[in-house]
């Protein structure tokens, strides 16, 4: 059976909740919220300490949430540093256009480089001024490797 381990992690400038799978590999999920008013500098330092003592080599990894940065303005100082910080650990910022109503990318998708996100869509469900991010990801399985090729002896 697929079980999760469920960790809410403390951060002072955004709220976190991990969840890792007990399939080998294991899948990290990160959701995050970082409100609005947090200080982007405290938010940097606390999420480069997340980064650090949790991306793991060979590990599958997601993070999901409202970061509340438009990585939408290429000029934003803040999108740089971000997109710089994402970088040092290899991690993939997947593009999905506009989330919030106001018409800014602000709930993010970002991936480690073993995932492969197939597809990624928006949806507004009336609730929120925020759209629902909906991401098909591939995830390969190690316990069920493909059965060995059956065409017979090598010939020299």
């Amino acid at each position: 059976p697929l079980n999760f381990v469920k960790r809410v992690m403390e951060y002072e400038s955004f709220e976190c909740l991990s969840i890792t799978s007990s399939v080998t590999p294991p899948l990290s999920i990160f959701i995050i919220y970082r409100p609005p008013q947090s200080s982007f500098p405290a938010f940097m330092e606390d999420f480069a300490d997340l980064l650090t003592g949790n991306i793991l080599v060979n590990h599958p990894t997601l993070f999901v949430g409202d970061f509340n940065i438009h990585v939408d303005v290429l000029t934003d100082p803040h999108t740089s540093q971000f997109t710089s910080l994402l970088d040092s650990f290899n991690l993939s910022l997947q593009a999905s256009g506009p989330t919030h109503s106001k018409g800014h990318c602000l709930d993010l998708i970002i991936t480690s480089a073993d995932l492969n996100c197939t597809a990624i869509s928006t949806t507004d469900v009336g609730q929120s001024d925020h759209l629902l991010l909906d991401v098909h990801i591939n995830i390969s399985n190690p316990l069920h490797p493909r059965p060995p090729s059956t065409t017979g002896p090598l010939r020299r």
